[in-house]
């Protein structure tokens, strides 16, 4: 909760630009709300005295995310690449130009199974033995398309800070056997959006196959 005083002749105009001021922009949020007595309010020119606004009132406000960037690191998407339960770890170390706060990855789901648990894990640096950022267990939906469009996205509770010029590593673990789809086409070296460009190697310890130009972890989620 935060306290803010304003004169009853300021603006709900005015109220708005003091709450944008107040947020760290480099959260990205994009929309924000401002409620009073369970009533929306718009950024108009009217005032807090005309809105009955009395001394120690309070508003809430609330923020909505913007949608992160994306790093798409294959060209195409085939079927036919084989994990054995939890004892196979498909990784991926990167390298980002400028510092971005990374909110999630893609990853492929199994051809046969619609709802494959999985353990995914963002690690600090290149080894799948680095310093665990963030880890969940979750479940990797597949859906009816064809193979280009099978990226199931698993998003982070929070961004993670991956400075500029240090590797990271993004890396899934099955927690059943069988085939996944996998992509083709990844190069070393790509361009993300926001003018992000990211150098790939094959993460140390990860030992299914999954390297700079095939395998699993077609995109990361970013913010710059």
């Amino acid at each position: 909760e935060e306290t803010v005083y304003l004169p009853v002749n300021s603006t709900m105009k005015e109220v708005f630009e003091r709450v944008e001021s107040s947020v760290n922009q480099e959260d990205n949020w994009v929309d924000i709300k401002v409620f009073f007595q369970g009533k929306e309010l718009e950024k108009t020119e009217e005032t807090l005295e005309k809105l009955k606004v009395t001394p120690f009132s309070k508003f809430l406000t609330t923020y909505t995310p913007g949608k992160p960037m994306t790093m798409k690191r294959f060209s195409h998407a085939n079927q036919g690449w084989c994990v054995a339960y939890s004892t196979n770890i498909d990784a991926i170390s990167f390298q980002p130009s400028k510092t971005i706060r990374v909110i999630g990855f893609g990853v492929y789901p199994m051809i046969n199974n619609d709802n494959a648990g999985a353990k995914v894990t963002l690690y600090g640096g290149d080894n799948v033995k680095g310093q665990v950022l963030y880890c969940q267990e979750t479940n990797v939906v597949k859906n009816a398309g064809e193979p280009d469009s099978q990226v199931a996205r698993v998003m982070f509770n929070k961004p993670y800070t991956c400075k500029a010029g240090e590797y990271f590593s993004c890396a899934i673990s099955f927690l059943i056997s069988g085939n996944s789809y996998y992509g083709s086409g990844g190069q070393v070296k790509m361009e993300g959006e926001g003018e992000v460009t990211f150098n790939f190697k094959n993460c140390v310890g990860a030992n299914n196959g999954t390297g700079t130009s095939s395998g699993q972890i077609p995109e990361i989620y970013y913010y710059v």
